[in-house]
């Protein structure tokens, strides 16, 4: 989608409807930018057309602090959009479908998981508030929510074959390189004619298994989406060719 013509329309909105009211610490806007865009970084999947994002963000608060914000909400959730859409822009990220950005509440005893229910927003049109309308440019990292970190633990995964001429072959690895493809010497070695000798090959970065496409003939497809590289996740199923390949953590 083209995310500047998102800024551009919300912007227009905003502007003209400011709102004097202070915004609590820890909840400006370029702060909760700082963490929605922790959370592109780790879901980007870089396809052949570009770089793509998720299109849908969250920030979880406790009750008492929705309550601290609650009479300044949609103002604040349409300023946090503007900013979010500025800067997956300037790093020409691409998303699916129509940006969007909303606070949900979460259980006090619950540290990381989203929360499914989310806060009522008003109907009225979106509100600028005048005290942050220079805060984008100034971007600070949001104290209260933990930076996210790839864990860089030993991990033993299996990949698959749950589709295809070879279905049931599977093979385990951890830290080595692993090769895709028709030719003899790799590691899962599949005879669907559709697949090139060597397809794609997954390694080890960071404490994670990537994904690379070995500029196949036909592509590499994570979860339907066709990529170049991309993090591995429990669950994710690979296609090459006619071939459909699981991957999982043991």
């Amino acid at each position: 989608m083209a995310l500047k013509q998102t800024v551009n329309t919300i912007f227009e909105k905003c502007k003209e409807h400011l709102c004097n009211k202070p915004i609590p610490e820890g909840f400006f806007p370029s702060q909760i930018v700082a963490r929605l865009m922790l959370e592109a970084e780790h879901s980007k999947v870089t396809t052949v057309n570009g770089i793509l994002v998720p299109n849908q963000y969250t920030f979880a608060v406790t009750e008492d602090e929705y309550r601290t914000i609650s009479d300044i909400a949609a103002p604040l959730q349409a300023r946090v959009l503007v900013c979010l859409a500025e800067e997956l822009e300037k790093l020409r990220y691409r998303t699916q479908g129509t940006l969007s950005f909303q606070f949900v509440v979460r259980d006090e005893a619950e540290e990381s998981v989203v929360p499914e229910i989310s806060l009522p927003v008003q109907d009225d049109e979106p509100q600028l508030l005048n005290n942050e309308a220079d805060d984008c440019d100034s971007t600070r990292v949001f104290d209260k929510v933990s930076t996210m970190q790839t864990k860089a633990s030993e991990k033993q995964a299996v990949i698959c074959v749950v589709e295809g001429a070879d279905t049931g072959k599977r093979f385990v690895f951890a830290d080595n390189r692993v090769n895709i493809g028709r030719r003899e010497n790799n590691d899962l070695v599949l005879t669907d004619g559709s697949v090139s000798r060597l397809h794609a090959y997954i390694i080890k970065e960071a404490g994670n298994h990537i994904l690379h496409d070995a500029r196949s003939l036909n592509g590499t497809y994570l979860n339907e989406v066709q990529i170049i590289k991309q993090v591995l996740h429990a669950g994710d199923t690979i296609k090459v060719g006619n071939t459909v390949i699981e991957y999982e953590l043991m």
